[in-house]
């Protein structure tokens, strides 16, 4: 009841509530959907919960579950040993909780003993001085980051039985050489080795289907990765600066490697030689080298490290993807043919080597830093196609002295231009055009007319 509102079919007398004679008096109460689900989930946490308040044996901290087994919930400096209980005052033990062990110094060798399902958030969060896990057959998962940090790891011994690894469970383990994960493997969550700059290889199980974003995010020594069969999405960053990667295999069930930031998601791999799809593959394909997708006709990916100097963009393709050059410096000379609508974002940004670009008429779209920092380029043709040139389109091409913008460009970015030939570039147009207007606004370009 709100206010002074009075509802409608009741009256009050002596602030006591009477039914309507119309209403009839209901025999029973009924109990709601709502109501009886809100009663279930109450009797499901309570059977779930701890029955009984924290402990302490041997220097482990405890806490008794509904069945009648223990989860250790942390440790004190009374700790007679640094080896894990299997049993706590008779109470078999059979989860490892949140924090059990986080910052345990003294901690070298963590064994955990059989008949642990669980391993909870952060349980050995920072424990430097860990050098070995040994996980057996009866842990089904690893918590959020639960081994984050422990800089000193070097092996993790996985039994077959374990599902799911949580998210950044073994991040910045720096010293992580290979990792194993067993057949039973179904998940691996969000960046679950990011930052293992010593991770050289991972070998993943055919038994999965879903990795994470970040997986292998700064793993600055994985040299090779061979996706599952299974997986259907490569996920954001899962490569991102795993700059000694040479070799990534994709499986013909993954039908999406585009994530937020990129069309391309081996931009920072540079030292991608060789990306591999099979020629049956429904959604992508490997020409010469380049990843294409069949579906839309875009260029995907220019492996950073591939050696070619000279590349014409292959007859068919519609659209140059989103830093799909990134960053290849091999690449002098480029020919963009005819077939191509649009050049994507970043698309040859920072290909320090790049110095000329022929496009063909039939591109409309240069998009924004297409050619960013492409210190080298001295050469570029801008056909009668183009309307769009996007915001710092040409930023930074320091040798770029001049440029011929066709009557056609009726769209151009802000800094489209700024930096090349150190703000002296020279850009021809036709007179009354909106590229004229653009040089006179900018204030520092110098243009001219097309000589009769």
């Amino acid at each position: 009841m709100r206010g002074d509102v009075e509802p409608k079919g009741l009256r009050y007398d002596n602030n006591r509530p009477r039914r309507p004679k119309s209403f009839p008096t209901p025999k029973r109460e009924v109990i709601s959907v709502k109501r009886l689900f809100a009663m279930l989930l109450a009797l499901l946490m309570s059977a779930l919960a701890p029955v009984s308040e924290p402990r302490e044996c041997d220097g482990f901290e405890y806490r008794v579950l509904y069945d009648g087994t223990a989860e250790i919930t942390g440790w004190s400096w009374l700790a007679d040993s640094t080896a894990i209980p299997s049993e706590l005052d008779g109470h078999k033990v059979t989860r490892i909780g949140d924090e059990a062990f986080a910052g345990w110094y003294l901690l070298t060798d963590a064994v955990i003993p059989d008949g642990v399902t669980s391993i909870g958030e952060e349980a050995f969060y920072g424990c430097r001085c860990l050098t070995r896990v040994t996980l057996p057959g009866s842990v089904k998962s690893i918590g959020r980051e639960a081994f984050h940090f422990c800089d000193s790891l070097t092996e993790v011994d996985f039994s077959e039985g374990l599902v799911s690894i949580g998210e950044y469970a073994f991040s910045y383990c720096y010293s992580l050489p290979d990792v194993e994960p067993p057949q039973s493997l179904k998940v691996l969550g969000r960046g679950v080795f990011t930052g293992c700059k010593s991770l050289v290889s991972a070998e993943l199980p055919h038994s999965m289907t879903a990795i994470g974003g970040d997986v292998f995010s700064s793993c600055s020594s994985l040299t090779a990765v061979t996706i599952p069969e299974g997986i259907k999405v490569i996920a954001d960053g899962m490569f991102y600066d795993c700059v000694s990667l040479t070799s990534v295999t994709i499986p013909d069930s993954v039908t999406d490697i585009a994530d937020r930031f990129t069309d391309n998601p081996f931009n920072s791999c540079e030292s991608l030689t060789e990306i591999n799809v099979s020629p049956t593959h429904p959604c992508f394909e490997v020409i010469d080298g380049v990843l294409f997708d069949r579906r839309d006709d875009r260029l995907v990916s220019f492996p950073r490290a591939l050696l070619t100097t000279e590349y014409s963009i292959p007859h068919g393709t519609r659209m140059i993807g989103e830093e799909a050059f990134y960053g290849c410096d091999n690449l002098a000379v480029v020919t963009v043919l005819g077939s191509v609508t649009s050049i994507g974002k970043m698309a040859f940004e920072e290909c320090k080597n790049l110095k000329s670009v022929a496009i063909v008429d039939g591109v409309e779209n240069i998009e924004i830093l297409a050619f960013g920092w492409c210190e080298k380029l001295s050469s570029v043709n801008i056909p009668d196609s183009v309307t769009k040139i996007g915001a710092e389109a040409f930023f930074g091409c320091h040798d770029l002295a001049s440029v011929t913008i066709p009557a056609s460009v009726t769209e151009i970015g802000e800094n489209a231009f700024y930096g090349c030939a150190e703000r002296e570039i020279v850009i021809t147009v036709e007179k009354g055009s909106y590229a004229e207007e653009y040089c006179k606004n900018s204030g520092w370009i110098e243009y001219r007319y097309p000589e009769a």
